[in-house]
């Protein structure tokens, strides 16, 4: 009975791994298989002839998103913001990609530079808008990743690999990047203690003690070596 248990528990597990798999597929995106190239027709804060490949060495996250979208505006885009903040000191290691809607009209930055505006004193505490935006009104980037709700976003890792794919405005990725950039820590921190080591080090001066007041009626000497004595005042 428990063998039978058992069996059906492994075959359960094997159905759902390959629904996962077969949504996946679908979705046109497989874990650990390469992320699709983008198509960029505008962009803000990048080139429009950029191309994944050269963020090779580094996590990428693209967020697909639309100034219409309230979780993407009220919590993904201020989640990410504060991810960046929190991890400047790493920023050489991961970057921040958004991908914006384009079926709305808002195709290029200069339409989209208004509503940034707004977002930023109403939803971003005044903190403007970081990360590059890329527009593709050919909508090439949208069907390569199967994007169909926003916000979407994707972790690509430094192979150029996806990592993971998130639909809604969750923190699954973000955790999944915070603990890929905490293995990258030590290493950061040995390198930088190397340099200090081999850095030209200055003598260190010996900090000379001070001397305390001699208390009333104490001896002490004089610079030619006589012993004077402090005397209370009657």
């Amino acid at each position: 009975m428990r063998s039978i248990r058992v069996l059906a528990a492994m075959i359960a597990a094997g159905l759902v791994s390959v629904a996962v798999a077969q949504q996946q597929q679908q979705q046109g995106i497989v874990q650990g298989k390469p992320a699709p190239e983008w198509n960029i027709t505008s962009a803000r804060g990048m080139q429009t002839s950029a191309k994944l490949a050269d963020y090779r060495g580094r996590w990428v996250v693209l967020d697909f998103w639309g100034f219409w979208c309230p979780p993407c505006v009220g919590r993904s885009i201020p989640a990410w913001m504060t991810f960046a903040e929190k991890h400047k000191d790493q920023n050489q290691h991961f970057a921040i990609i958004t991908v914006h809607e384009t079926n709305r009209g808002v195709t290029t930055p200069e339409q989209l530079e208004p509503k940034l505006a707004q977002l930023t004193k109403s939803k971003w505490n005044g903190k403007e808008l970081p990360f590059p935006v890329i527009f593709d009104v050919t909508n090439k980037t949208v069907a390569a990743y199967r994007v169909n709700a926003y916000p979407t976003a994707v972790l690509i890792d430094p192979a150029g690999n996806v990592a993971a794919v998130e639909v809604g405005a969750g923190d699954v990725i973000e955790k999944r990047l915070a603990a890929e950039l905490v293995k990258l820590q030590p290493a950061k921190k040995a390198d930088e203690a190397t340099v200090a080591a081999d850095a030209p080090k200055e003598p260190v001066k010996a900090e000379k003690p001070k001397e305390a007041a001699p208390a009333a009626g104490s001896t002490e000497k004089s610079a030619n070596g006589e012993k004077k004595t402090d005397e209370k005042s009657e």
